[in-house]
């Protein structure tokens, strides 16, 4: 067994970077606005919520703890809620997520990115590179999420795309 160094870069711009999602797998970042607010772990798991006029979770899991305000520290579990994006390549059947969680397939690079207005990851897999970033509006209850895929190798590819966004267990 070898012990992952994690890698941790903090830039004066208030930038923090992380070159692994095994290295430090709660590593997480909050954005918020006047009216929402969201923590985005390394890994894609969520925590939101917005104001109507108290805080409200418009995306639930199991548990019914600290329903009314923002924890800075959650146990994450498999089946945590979260913002995923399924790649696949229809020609091989190859899937893997981004940023990293569900499918859990390791990439061949990854960063991940905080500052005071977004959260990114750049993660290269399977000869693509997927660039997510994720912002809020100044004063809506909007997740603005942007994706691209940059394909790097030279073959022509046919993939897929599946964002997957929990509602919660609400009913």
């Amino acid at each position: 067994m070898s012990i992952i160094e994690p890698k941790l870069i903090i830039s004066p711009q208030y930038k923090v970077q992380l070159d692994s999602p095994l290295s430090m797998p709660n590593a997480a970042g909050f954005l918020w606005n006047r009216k929402m607010m969201i923590q985005m772990n390394c890994r894609g798991y969520a925590v939101s919520q917005f104001m109507q006029p108290g805080p409200t979770k418009y995306s639930n899991g199991p548990n019914n703890e600290a329903k009314t305000f923002m924890q800075p520290e959650h146990n994450y579990y498999t089946h945590h809620l979260g913002r995923f994006f399924y790649v696949k390549d229809e020609s091989t059947d190859e899937l893997f997520s981004v940023p990293y969680e569900p499918v859990r397939s390791k990439p061949d690079k990854f960063k991940f990115t905080l500052t005071t207005s977004e959260i990114s990851w750049v993660i290269e897999q399977s000869g693509l590179k997927v660039t997510l970033v994720l912002s809020l509006s100044k004063d809506d209850v909007v997740e603005l999420w942007q994706l691209s895929v940059k394909n790097l190798s030279h073959i022509k590819r046919n993939i897929s795309i599946y964002p997957y966004f929990s509602i919660g267990y609400m009913s």
